[in-house]
């Protein structure tokens, strides 16, 4: 006797598993062509480190471009990496104590082993508000804002320091603030094409 096994797969047009970083990944609809040869922004020096939960940064993009990629830098940790990308759908998050949770998660990879630069395909349009974050074994890469120009495709960018009060290699993100007074943002590299 002949058996036939059927065999269904389910597609999600929103979310895509990348097994070899065992990370979730959501794609947007394209912003552009995104056809500029790849690049990442640069980041201030690293100037001290961080142990414990995560830290990053925000921005509002100024222009549209494709997010292509992350990875923390080594000076802190040789650590696996673990990364996040969010993007905010009511304004960008407010001074801590105050938390949010408006948002989207784009991206999130956690203990990514080795020093290789995470691939991801992210949609990014001009006005939508950006958070970037990531340590390497729990151990955040400082960098001071404080007298560095930031830009994304030769413009100028507003980049604030936000995180959350969790380890992200445990914890995909949630409760997310800022503070504008402390100028030390962890160095994630966001490597993008425009």
């Amino acid at each position: 006797m002949k058996y036939l096994f059927l065999i269904l797969f389910t597609v999600s047009l929103n979310a895509q598993i990348l097994p070899s970083y065992q990370a979730t990944h959501y794609k947007e609809s394209s912003a552009g062509s995104c056809s500029s040869s790849e690049t990442f922004m640069a980041l201030p020096n690293p100037a001290g480190s961080f142990v414990g939960d995560v830290r990053g940064y925000f921005f509002t993009a100024p222009i549209d471009f494709c997010i292509t990629g992350l990875r923390v830098p080594t000076d802190a940790s040789t650590g696996c990496q673990s990364v996040a990308i969010v993007k905010f759908t009511a304004g960008g998050p407010s001074n801590y104590p105050t938390l949010t949770n408006a948002f989207n998660q784009l991206h999130y990879s956690s203990c990514v082993a080795g020093e290789n630069v995470i691939v991801v395909d992210i949609s990014v349009s001009q006005g939508d508000i950006i958070g970037i974050y990531g340590s390497r074994s729990g151990v955040n890469s400082y960098g001071s804002t404080s007298d560095f120009n930031f830009t994304i495709g030769g413009v100028a960018v507003s980049v604030q320091r936000s995180g959350m009060q969790f380890p992200i290699e445990s914890n995909e993100m949630k409760d997310i603030w800022k503070e504008s007074s402390y100028l030390y943002i962890s160095r994630v590299e966001m490597h993008y094409k425009y």
